[in-house]
């Protein structure tokens, strides 16, 4: 990677299976276990399109949320190109350290 060049920061995620509950939501199955697997995937846009995301991602990290451990937020029905694969983005943030989900977060730096 040249010098100059932003580095991603180091996150954890998780990958479950997901399927059409009777109210019409997605979910994994109760207690099922994450995928255990390689995967690529390719984000595909433009200057403009990444512009976009990258202001979403500094307005969701920008956010207050001291009184909500568990604070997240939705990107639901992200289809593949050949639409075949169907993505549920959930991004979860905990400033304070006492999230339910905390012992998925990285390590603070």
């Amino acid at each position: 990677m040249p010098k100059n060049q932003s580095t991603f920061p180091a996150v954890t995620f998780s990958v479950t299976p997901t399927y059409l509950e009777d109210n019409g939501l997605w979910n994994p199955q109760f207690g099922a276990p994450p995928l255990e697997a390689g995967f690529q995937v390719n984000v595909f846009g433009s200057r403009e399109h990444y512009l976009r995301l990258a202001e979403a991602i500094k307005e969701f990290a920008l956010r207050n949320t001291a009184n909500d451990a568990d604070y997240h937020t939705h990107i639901d029905g992200l289809l593949s190109v050949n639409g075949k694969v169907r993505l549920d983005f959930i991004f979860r943030k905990d400033d304070v350290g006492n999230s339910q989900h905390r012992q998925y977060f990285p390590p603070r730096e």
